[in-house]
C-alpha cells in the first residue's frame, strides 16, 4: 500500500493523477485521493463480488473518481453500490459523479436512509450485504457521526472504520455514542479474525507525531493499516475516560472530543 502514500502520488515528471489506486487483489482495490486536491486526502475502497460491487466512499468531489473505478472494475459493469462510512463531505462529495452510471446504487446520507439500504436492522445487530460469494458485515458505529458505519468484509477479513479509527486525530461529537460503538467493534471482533483494521484518513507520521490540521504535506506517513490491538487500546481508553471527554494519545492514535 505504500504506493498510496502522500509523497508518492507524482510520477517522475511531477504529475500529480488526482486518484491513485491499488490493488490487493484481483477485486479489492483500494484508492486515495491526492493531498494535493484536498487536505484531507481520504482513502476509499472497492469490494467485487460476483454479481455487484461495493464502493466505499467517494471523496470530496475534488478529484475524479468515476475513471479510477471503472478501470478497476475491468470493464465488468457489474452492479455498483455506492455506499459511505459516513456523510462528511470529504466521504460523499463524489456521489454525483456515479450517480448517472448505469446499474449504480448511491445510499442517500440521512441515518434512517443508511440503515435502511444497509439491512442494519439495529445498533447491536450488523447488516449483511452479500454482493455475489463475497458477504460483508456492516455496523451502527455512531459517534464521530450518526450514520457512521463499518465494514468488515469477510473474504479479505479487513474491517474498515472510517473516521472512528486510523492513524491521527479521532474526532468525537457525541461521546457516550462512540464509546459504545467501539465497544461493539471490540465485541464484533471478538469470534472474528481481522487481519487488519484500515481507517480513511492519515494525520500522522511514522514516529506518531500529528501533523498539522489541514497540512498539504504529509512527510514519512503513517502506515494505513493498524490491527486489534489499536482498537483494544482505543476501547481501553475511552474505558479510563469513562463519561469524561478529554483529548488522549493512544498506539497511533489521538482522541479528539468536539463537544
Amino acid at each position: 500500500m505504500d504506493a498510496l502514500a502522500a509523497h508518492a502520488f507524482a510520477d517522475d515528471e511531477g504529475n500529480d493523477p488526482g486518484v491513485r489506486t491499488w490493488s490487493l487483489d484481483a477485486t479489492t482495490t483500494f484508492l486515495r485521493q491526492s493531498i494535493k486536491t484536498h487536505f484531507e486526502a481520504p482513502f476509499l475502497v472497492l469490494l467485487q463480488g460476483r454479481e455487484r460491487s461495493l464502493l466505499i466512499d467517494t471523496g470530496t468531489g475534488d478529484a475524479d473518481v468515476r475513471a479510477p473505478v471503472e478501470r478497476a472494475l475491468r470493464d465488468a459493469r457489474p452492479d455498483l453500490l455506492v455506499a459511505h462510512s459516513h456523510t462528511h463531505d470529504d466521504h460523499v462529495g463524489g456521489d454525483d459523479q456515479l450517480r448517472g452510471r448505469a446499474r449504480t446504487s448511491v445510499i442517500a446520507h440521512d441515518v434512517d436512509a443508511v440503515r435502511s439500504a444497509l439491512g442494519i436492522p439495529s445498533l447491536d445487530e450488523p447488516g449483511v450485504i452479500d454482493l455475489g460469494g463475497r458477504l460483508v458485515d456492516v455496523l451502527a458505529i455512531p459517534g464521530h457521526e450518526a450514520a457512521h458505519v463499518a465494514f468488515y468484509d469477510r473474504a479479505t477479513q479487513l474491517l474498515f472504520t472510517g473516521d472512528t479509527l486510523y492513524p491521527g486525530r479521532l474526532y468525537v461529537r457525541d461521546w457516550g455514542a462512540y464509546r459504545a460503538s467501539v465497544a461493539r467493534l471490540v465485541a464484533f471482533t471478538a469470534d472474528r479474525p481481522v487481519k487488519q483494521v484500515i481507517g480513511a484518513h492519515i494525520e500522522m507520521d511514522a514516529r506518531e507525531v500529528e501533523y498539522p490540521e489541514k497540512a498539504l504535506v504529509h512527510p514519512n506517513e503513517h502506515a494505513l493499516p493498524l490491527g486489534l490491538r489499536h482498537l483494544h487500546a482505543l476501547h481501553a481508553a475511552l474505558t479510563e475516560l469513562g463519561d469524561r471527554p478529554a483529548r488522549k494519545a493512544g498506539p497511533s492514535f489521538v482522541i479528539v472530543p468536539l463537544a
